[in-house]
């Protein structure tokens, strides 16, 4: 698909409105606070304790409950920690898997063959912001 073909939907637009249990892999705490707001079952996992608050689990629980979702939308640092394969595979009942995320900056080629159904991407709109988030070693969203 060429650039011009592409289509830009926000991740949101993508959910059925039928997906009763969504996962988000990697706690994404403005995405977590909409998906709760649109009445989705969500299950929001994580590996870092830092980045963990009251409504999330541990990522050791997504092998068990990740057969149960209708959705995930997972961050693309999967890729780097060697996640994918699992998540992926532990997914099967999921109609939609997104890999969202700066790491997720890939050509769509690579997942050819895989259940990921979207990538997406980030997008910065205040970018001096961004910058001090960065330098200040900041994990949450710009």
């Amino acid at each position: 698909m060429s650039r011009s073909e592409a289509e830009w939907v926000e991740v949101l637009e993508l959910l059925p409105e039928d997906a009763g249990k969504v996962a988000v892999v990697g706690n994404m705490p403005p995405l977590a606070e909409v998906l709760r707001g649109r009445g989705y079952e969500l299950y929001v996992f994580e590996r870092n304790a830092k980045l963990w608050d009251k409504d999330t689990y541990s990522d050791a629980l997504e092998y068990h409950l990740l057969p149960e979702m209708d959705a995930v939308i997972a961050s693309a640092t999967c890729l780097v920690n060697g996640t994918v394969n699992m998540l992926i595979d532990r997914a099967k009942k999921a109609k939609l898997f997104v890999l969202t995320g700066p790491t997720g900056q890939l050509l769509p080629e690579f997942l050819k063959g895989t259940r990921v159904t979207h990538l997406a991407a980030m997008k910065v709109v205040d970018f001096q912001k961004a910058i001090l988030g960065l330098r200040l070693g900041s994990f949450r969203g710009f």
